[in-house]
């Protein structure tokens, strides 16, 4: 028993930079298993599409989707891959700020356990994207939102940690 705790503490240790890599990568990644399941995500995928759930391991990927026909589009997409050797992308619509569809590219690689998707935005990507001054301030309008929000939950998180470990001290 203590053999195999050892060599388990040993690679967590050893997989914990690839991990924190992976979390902390400048670009939105999503680690997708077999059956179109998120395994992982990375910071960046919140910046891309605000309105997602703040974990999104165990949830099927066909759930970002904006409408149906961009669930058949991720669908197909991810079926691509088995039918086509080396790196594919494909595009479909998630729900943007404001409720609005915003169009994503996921270039798709495979892993061990699935696939690794790198999602940028599909404006840029087909250089549609010519965003107005007034939509990049909206944009950091939303992201700062976005940090109040964030930081409130951490600090009530806290407080009602301190306050449980008060309790439960008395």
């Amino acid at each position: 028993y203590a053999g195999r705790l050892k060599a388990a503490r040993t690679e967590v240790s050893r997989l914990r930079p690839a991990a924190s890599a992976f979390l902390d990568a400048p670009g939105p990644l999503l680690a997708v298993d077999r059956d179109g399941v998120m395994t992982a995500a990375s910071r960046a995928v919140h910046r891309l599409i605000p309105g997602v759930p703040r974990d999104l391991t165990g949830l099927p990927l066909e759930g970002l989707a904006f409408d149906d026909g961009d669930r058949l589009a991720i669908r197909d997409g991810l079926q691509s891959v088995d039918a086509n050797a080396g790196m594919q992308g494909f595009d479909f619509a998630v729900r943007g700020t404001q409720g609005r569809a915003r169009t994503v590219h996921a270039v798709q690689a495979r892993s061990a356990d699935g696939l690794v998707l790198s999602l940028v935005d599909g404006e840029a990507v087909t250089g549609q994207a010519q965003a107005a001054p007034e939509s990049h301030a909206a944009d950091h309008a939303e992201i700062e939102r976005i940090r109040a929000e964030r930081d409130e939950a951490i600090a009530a998180s806290r407080a009602k940690s301190e306050f449980l470990a008060a309790v439960s001290h008395e």
